[in-house]
């Protein structure tokens, strides 16, 4: 695969996930993903944090929010395979609530999580 980073989240828990080129194609896989640019410091920010089946959520092309996520300057695709439903919600609470770039207008995740857009981010 490629390099791996660590996202944290707000509970201090860090998460290693692994990271691609934008464009790359998934296998029916369940995890944990983050759309995500380099920062002026070299770093990573968080365009959008989601969680689901890889084929369908972490595929730019196939994401229903991707024409934004590419607008918004993302590069790469962080994943991070977990098959419990139950865990990759917390992750993606964990994180999302540590990196509010990821909220609107600066990212593209929802100001306002919906249950909807937590089951299907």
């Amino acid at each position: 695969m490629g390099d791996l980073a660590t996202w944290r989240g707000s509970t201090g828990n860090p998460y290693q996930y692994w990271v691609l080129p934008i464009e790359t194609k998934f296998e029916a896989v369940d995890g944990n993903y983050i759309f995500a640019k380099r920062n002026d410091v070299g770093g990573w920010d968080a365009v959008y944090i989601g969680q689901g089946e890889f084929s369908t959520r972490a595929e730019v092309g196939r994401h229903h929010k991707g024409q934004f996520i590419l607008a918004k300057g993302a590069t790469h695709v962080h994943v991070r395979q977990n098959p419990s439903l139950t865990d990759r919600m917390l992750e993606w609470a964990d994180i999302l609530d540590c990196h509010p770039e990821a909220l609107e207008p600066t990212g593209c995740n929802g100001s306002a999580i919906t249950a909807d857009e937590g089951l299907f981010a």
